[in-house]
């Protein structure tokens, strides 16, 4: 076969010397019948690299971005120190990287922040390709990647996938980065995040992000605007880093929001109190999103945060410390650019609208359990365990919740201010609510469940409240409108404040010594402030 005209050259791989490895020499390459390249070379072994000392032969093979390699490195469980002096390593298509128990470690000035691991298309390029077509079935798997923290810049991604069909990262620590995201999906579809350790990110942004193709966001890929779709992150572990998962902006426009996403049975534990909190899962922008069975313990600015977009949270545990303006779930508007401004950087409030919160236990909040707020639009909040936190236990304002807050255990809110005086279910007069129905709540500084202003619809049935220091229930309707002059309600606060009818069993709810404050004006300390 005719040798291939060398047109250009730039340094493909690096061999560095390792433990039981003390020189690898000289080599040549070889083409194949079938077009790959044969790189073939000494590679030493023991502890002499002298030229008479043990040595076998080690071997790489090019890829061609079609036909399915797996890439292993040899020997198992070593450590390679990767010198980025020019660019990233690239992976092309159809590649499986299996790194054999093995670490890569970056390795360069401290004036390097190059990526480590980026993908790639057939010219080597990753700036020409958008959508989903640059690359496709790529797999990183089984060993370490380290970021060398000490030797290298901040600001740079570990591994950095953009415009990509089919990720896979399984069995991988990532670890030791000085700034920057351990791992960063910009416009990927069809990933799989499995098993992995992301370990001390070291700056206020999540280890592992979902991210939009924006050249403000990321400037590697092609900026066209698209957004992760069809990404499961699964049975890993978020360590020490200020934010776990999810992203920090969207483009605004349902079409450019990221879509079926899930993120499940994951562990985050933070026990470093950093400048900045973050939220251990950040669903910005996010499209049928699914949260669930993930275990968030530690100091972060909120447990899970869902800015616009439709997520269902369920069957969470939550417990947060030292974070004292933090909640458990956290629902609210999401502060989105425009797609053709992202230069400039205009920004709209997209809201969230469909969510679910479900059967969540939250504990040792700081300001609210679960807080709904911002015009946020959410079917349920049922079936939660709401216990020892610094502030109110369910807090809806300048919202909806369309079906209920219904089923709900809260126990032993706290007094932290005027605003935030430890209600158990905290309904502000901006807000509205169908059904506040089956609720259990105890021992709080407030109220056990504080609704104002309520549409005169609104079912209030078997709620037991019991031991709540202000009282067991308070409850305020909105004024009957009246076309009779002689029949107008008293112009106080602009509402007229009426007992509403109530059903046999919500009556038997707060019987033996409950009290049920109903039609008393919401005091100033309670009124709705998007502060609270």
């Amino acid at each position: 076969m005719e040798k291939p005209e060398i047109v250009s050259s730039h340094i493909v791989a690096m061999l560095p010397r390792g433990e039981n490895n003390p020189r690898n020499s000289e080599g040549d390459f070889a083409v194949l019948k079938n077009g790959k390249i044969l790189f073939a070379y000494s590679r030493y072994e023991g502890a002499s690299g002298h030229d008479d000392a043990p040595c076998n032969v080690g071997a790489l093979l090019s890829a061609d971005g079609e036909t399915p390699c797996t890439v292993t490195l040899t020997p198992e469980n070593g450590t390679f120190y990767i010198e980025l002096t020019g660019a990233a390593l690239r992976l092309k298509s159809n590649v499986t990287l299996d790194l054999n128990g093995g670490t890569l470690v970056r390795y360069g000035e401290a004036s390097d922040g190059r990526n480590l691991l980026q993908n790639c298309g057939p010219d080597g390029e990753n700036n020409a390709v958008g959508g989903y077509a640059l690359t496709k079935s790529i797999a990183l798997i089984n060993g370490t990647l380290d970021g060398n923290a000490a030797l290298t810049a901040p600001g740079s991604n570990l591994v950095n996938f953009g415009h990509a069909d089919g990720v896979t990262l399984q069995n991988v620590t990532l670890r030791n980065l000085n700034g920057g995201h351990l791992a960063e999906l910009s416009g990927c579809k069809n990933c799989r995040i499995e098993n992995c350790v992301f370990s001390g990110s070291g700056v206020s942004f999540e280890a592992l992000q979902l991210d939009t193709a924006v050249a403000s966001w990321n400037g590697v890929f092609l900026p066209d605007g698209t957004p992760c779709r069809d990404v499961l992150v699964t049975g890993c572990t978020f360590l020490d880093a200020p934010s776990g998962v999810g992203n920090h902006h969207a483009l605004a426009g349902g079409k450019n929001h990221a879509r079926n996403i899930i993120i499940e049975n994951n562990t985050f534990l933070n026990s470093t109190v950093y400048d900045e909190l973050q939220p251990a899962v950040w669903c910005y922008g996010f499209e049928s999103c699914e949260v669930r069975n993930n275990v968030i313990n530690g100091c972060y600015a909120d447990g899970i945060k869902v800015s616009g977009g439709k997520v269902c949270v369920s069957e969470n545990s939550i417990r947060l410390a030292d974070s004292p303006n933090g909640s458990g779930v956290y629902v609210t508007a999401a502060n989105s650019t425009l797609p053709d401004e992202t230069e400039t950087d205009t920004r709209t409030k997209e809201t969230a609208i469909g969510c679910r919160i479900e059967n969540n236990t939250v504990s040792a909040y700081g300001k609210h359990g679960i807080s709904v707020n911002t015009g946020s639009e959410v079917l349920r909040i049922a079936g939660n365990v709401v216990v020892g936190g610094g502030g109110t236990g369910i807090f809806v304002s300048h919202s909806t919740v369309t079906e209920a807050v219904a089923d709900n255990r809260i126990e032993g809110s706290r007094f932290l201010t005027d605003a935030n005086p430890g209600h158990g279910i905290h309904v502000t007069s901006t807000a509205t609510v169908s059904a506040i129905t089956g609720n259990t709540v105890t021992g709080c500084d407030g109220y056990g469940v504080a609704c104002y202003q309520a549409e005169r619809a609104m079912r209030f049935e078997n709620n037991v409240c019991s031991d709540n220091a202000q009282g067991e229930t308070r409850v305020t309707y909105k004024p009957e409108l009246t076309e009779d002059p002689k029949e107008k309600p008293p112009e106080e606060a602009g509402w007229y404040f009426a007992p509403a009818p109530m059903t046999a069993a919500a009556l038997l709810s707060h019987a033996n010594g409950a009290r049920l404050t109903v039609g008393e004006p919401e005091t100033t300390a309670d009124a709705d402030a998007p502060a609270v």
